[in-house]
């Protein structure tokens, strides 16, 4: 299951296995591909089935918050939840709003056969992060949800 946002479009796209490919096609007709720890993750499981996303098209969204408040750019797992940059963080210091779910649940529910939950749950984190990103378009800054560094982390948009 794949969820992504096109701003071209203006609409949701969900991609599943009858689909998938067209992805690609997303990919390549788009200049800026935007995720959430996608550079780490996303992109790498596109890639295990043959999607290949363009290095300089894509834009971590968690990578520029790091980066804002002067993080190392590498994942380390023995500090992340001193970080509080994930993306249920993020979405209560800026939209007040949480997350629905939890990537280790969706694995277990998609085995399950709840497929419609894992839909709901991608879709919800594309929405956030679509509109963690519109802030960052809109004001070039996100609220920082730690005491670590400036209240206000100043990111720039993939759009300049």
């Amino acid at each position: 299951c794949l969820c992504a946002y096109s701003y071209s479009e203006t609409k949701f796209k969900i991609f599943l296995e009858d689909n998938l490919s067209s992805f690609q096609k997303d990919i390549d007709e788009h200049d800026v591909i935007v995720g959430f720890n996608s550079i780490a993750f996303d992109n790498k499981l596109c890639e295990a089935h043959n999607i290949i996303i363009p290095e300089e098209k894509s834009y971590d969204l968690l990578l520029k918050i790091w980066a804002a408040k002067g993080l190392p750019l590498e994942f380390d797992k023995t500090r992340g939840k001193e970080y509080k940059t994930g993306l249920d963080a993020m979405a209560q210091a800026n939209l007040d709003i949480r997350k629905t779910g939890t990537g280790a649940n969706a694995a277990i529910l998609w085995q399950q056969g709840k497929f419609g939950e894992v839909i709901d749950y991608c879709v919800n984190d594309v929405m956030i992060t679509k509109q963690l990103l519109d802030l960052v378009i809109m004001q070039g800054w996100l609220n920082n949800p730690t005491e670590f560094g400036d209240p206000k982390l100043t990111i720039r948009s993939p759009y300049y």
